[in-house]
């Protein structure tokens, strides 16, 4: 199932944006924009969808409803999540949340303020119904949340509990003990038949042999124990070889190795932030094709601030998202495709990168000059 378009309204510093949505996204905008909000919607979603999860406890992870909702604001009006999607077999799927805060100060709480689900037009679920009239309780949690109440639409629910995020980590991690390369390589192994095993081993393995000197192979050094650890073979010499550990990894490889094992896993939805750190220039000018040649199905978001990765060829205006900060703290986001001076500026030769970044720049960037 893909996502082909979002709506949101009151979402942090996002106060309304409607977009449709291609198969791999780029997000592009100046720090403290809003990319990272926009990305937490689909982890929000997520977190509601995933076991153990819900509404609830996905908005405690953001200090309530007053954490997500767009500051200042005048009106209890609800914050909405709307989405559409479409599936393998063209079937269009719309899912329509809506929260807003009840109570009062003294006691407040969080509330489904509407929930609806259409499959083809037809409306399949509309909250509140005369049961939560009847007990309001029932507000407190999504029918999406609940195997008994989402069985008429549950490809939504699997689409959002199947999202993955990652924000490549840092060796020093590793050496700390959170390791997040090896748990990705294991989480992409993990219950896969002996041949598919192997391939992706082998795309793994490809993509290192392409960017990282004298890497020959990966294995893991106890794939029965709690916490596997990847190790990484590299020659020495004329005919020797090197085996290390992955706290022993250079910054790059190691982000390197997650960043790609978590594309290779099997999410409908993957979201990226800043996939270019600690890798060089040439190998960042390669990772959007790397993403959609062996992301597969798998729709790709990726948060970036990097010319090298900006300037690929096969990247398209409307696949680039912009985020341009407003004088109140908002963003307005539009895609850059629906520009016509981009677009005209893209049709005489010019790379994505080299026509949204300056757009994208902060107002006072040339003040960093004059710092005394």
């Amino acid at each position: 199932m893909r996502l082909g378009k979002v709506e949101f309204s009151r979402w942090k510093n996002l106060p309304s944006l409607r977009l449709d949505l291609q198969p791999r996204i780029l997000l592009v905008g100046p720090n403290a924009s809003g990319k990272s909000n926009f990305l937490d919607v689909f982890r929000f979603m997520h977190e509601v969808c995933r076991p153990a999860g819900g509404l609830l406890p996905a908005l405690a992870n953001r200090l309530g409803l007053a954490g997500v909702r767009q500051r200042p604001t005048r009106t209890n009006a609800p914050l909405q999540l709307h989405f559409a999607f479409e599936d393998e077999a063209r079937t269009r799927w719309h899912y329509e949340l809506g929260m807003h805060a009840k109570g009062g100060p003294r006691s407040p709480r969080t509330e489904v303020a509407y929930e609806r689900v259409l499959r083809n037009n037809r409306l399949l679920l509309n909250r509140p119904d005369a049961a939560d009239h009847r007990d309001p309780e029932r507000l407190s949690v999504t029918c999406l949340e609940s195997p008994l109440a989402n069985a008429s639409f549950r490809p939504i629910r699997d689409f959002f509990a199947s999202t993955g995020y990652c924000q490549p980590a840092g060796k020093l991690a590793a050496a700390e003990g959170s390791d997040a390369a090896s748990e990705a390589i294991v989480s992409l192994l993990n219950g896969l038949p002996k041949r598919l095993r192997t391939v992706r081993l082998r795309q793994l393995e490809s993509v290192l042999k392409s960017a990282v000197p004298r890497f020959q192979r990966l294995e893991l050094s106890d794939a029965s124990a709690p916490r596997p650890k990847v190790e990484a073979h590299f020659a020495v010499g004329k005919a020797g070889s090197m085996r290390a550990s992955s706290d022993e990894l250079s910054e790059g490889t190691y982000r390197l190795l997650h960043l790609i094992s978590s594309v290779l896993a099997p999410h409908q939805l993957l979201l990226v932030e800043e996939p270019e750190a600690a890798l060089g220039p040439a190998v960042i000018r390669h990772l959007a094709g790397i993403f959609h040649r062996l992301g597969g199905d798998t729709q790709i978001m990726l948060s970036s601030h990097s010319a090298e990765l900006l300037a690929d060829s096969g990247i398209d205006a409307s696949e680039v998202v912009l985020f341009l900060p407003q004088s109140g703290g908002e963003a307005r986001v539009v895609v850059a495709g629906e520009i016509p001076e981009i677009k005209a500026l893209l049709e005489e030769g010019l790379s994505v990168g080299e026509v949204v970044l300056p757009r994208t720049a902060p107002s006072r960037l040339q003040e960093l000059g004059l710092i005394p």
